[in-house]
């Protein structure tokens, strides 16, 4: 069964839809992460487990930091929850009404595409990012950096596609 995620209540919707356009851009690339590739596989820098049923998501913005949560009654999922409203539902809202949502939401694409494929590709092949690093031959910090998608450099990127027996292709597409 694939993730979704949802708001907790109306209290959690309020406050998601009160952050600035830059971190809620954030929040719903990561969260599209999630719901394509599962929260465990996500990882460092986006989400990290604290423990038990605890995770936290993370996402920066202009002013600062904001972190979402999933505890006893979580908020991010494998089933539904209580409210039912997936957070994703509010995105096409944002982006009409919203031109800091929208430049944001867009200047990341970059970044994520690179991310997600990078998660895709080290999940298809059964591989956590701890099991990455030691392929590497780096800590997990380095891994949770590469897939983090910023500056990252063609070499390593062929460097971490080569652990996965993978090779790297770029293609620029029209917009």
């Amino acid at each position: 069964m694939g993730w979704t995620v949802e708001y907790l209540d109306d209290h959690l919707e309020a406050a998601f839809d009160a952050l600035p356009g830059d971190m809620r851009a954030r929040f719903v690339r990561i969260i599209r992460m999630i719901e394509e590739c599962g929260l465990h596989q996500v990882g460092m820098p986006y989400v990290r487990h604290v423990e038990r049923k605890l995770w936290e998501m993370r996402a920066s913005g202009r002013d600062g930091i904001a972190l979402g949560r999933k505890s006893k009654r979580p908020w991010i999922g494998p089933r539904k929850w209580t409210m039912e409203k997936r957070i994703l539902e509010d995105h096409d809202r944002w982006m009409r009404e919203d031109p800091t949502y929208r430049e944001a939401y867009e200047s990341q694409e970059a970044e994520f595409a690179v991310a997600e494929a990078l998660i895709k590709a080290r999940a298809a092949a059964g591989m956590t990012q701890a099991d990455m690093a030691a392929a590497l031959g780096v800590k997990q910090p380095a891994v949770a950096r590469i897939e983090a998608g910023k500056n990252v450099s063609i070499r390593t990127l062929a460097k971490y596609a080569r652990a996965l027996k993978r090779r790297v292709k770029i293609d620029l597409v029209e917009v």
